[in-house]
């Protein structure tokens, strides 16, 4: 527990954040830094966790600012990762980046995607960390598809055979992944679609390019889908 100059000193911060008075609540904060550091490091390390998982976690709306991620948040969050602390992977995932994160960490963990994975790995139920590396990795699938009935992207380009493969394994990792969610029907139509048009494309490019256009080879490929799997629901 915190003593109560220094609860008073997130208290005073908090009430000159919501008169968006900006130089008393610095001035505030930095006050409260100061003691907060003060303390013995168990106990603001503590106070860093709670406030994590309040932030991003119960999505709590409580002001960050410059110092008290750098300060605070992240000497603590980078501590606990190392320490296994539960919830310091996924945290640090969404506060640190790059240089902010501890030279100490194995190089797996230097991306918010490794550490979520590795939060994952540790906790097969963390469905927090799940979500959140779901949703990182969702807008990549999506924008390979946004250029539609053009083709397939891969980064900035179209995708070439090769690349057309790499993205399926990556959607077979992201289907797994969106497997064990809640909902995992969240996820199906982008995967279904993805898993479509890069098995297509890829088959487009394989063939050479035939019949011009690949939305014209699409609307051939996926009869000629449909009718297999009608034939297979036939049989069954």
């Amino acid at each position: 527990m915190l003593k109560s100059t220094t609860e008073a000193d997130w208290q005073h911060f908090l009430d000159a954040e919501k008169k968006h008075d900006r130089r008393a609540s610095l001035s505030a904060l930095n006050r409260f830094i100061d003691a907060l550091l003060g303390e013995d490091q168990a106990t603001w390390h503590s106070w860093a966790y709670d406030l994590a998982a309040k932030i991003w976690d119960a999505k709590v709306d409580i002001p960050i600012r410059y110092p008290l991620v750098t300060r605070v948040l992240l000497p603590a969050l980078n501590e606990g990762a190392l320490n296994g602390v539960q919830g310091c992977l996924r945290w640090l995932a969404v506060c640190g980046r790059g240089s902010q994160l501890d030279a100490r960490l194995p190089e797996h963990l230097r991306t918010p995607v490794g550490l979520l994975k590795e939060a994952i790995r540790i906790d097969p139920n963390d469905r927090i960390a799940r979500n959140r590396l779901l949703e990182i990795w969702a807008p990549t699938f999506e924008y390979s598809l946004h250029e539609l009935p053009a083709g397939v992207l891969y980064g900035h380009n179209g995708a070439t055979i090769a690349e057309c493969g790499e993205l399926l394994e990556f959607l077979d990792e992201f289907r797994t992944y969106a497997a064990e969610l809640e909902q995992p029907s969240r996820y199906s139509s982008l995967i279904a679609d993805c898993d479509l048009h890069f098995r297509c494309y890829r088959s487009y490019l394989q063939q050479d390019r035939p019949g011009g256009s690949y939305g014209e080879f699409y609307e051939h490929y996926r009869g000629t889908e449909l009718a297999k799997k009608n034939e297979l629901s036939d049989r069954q």
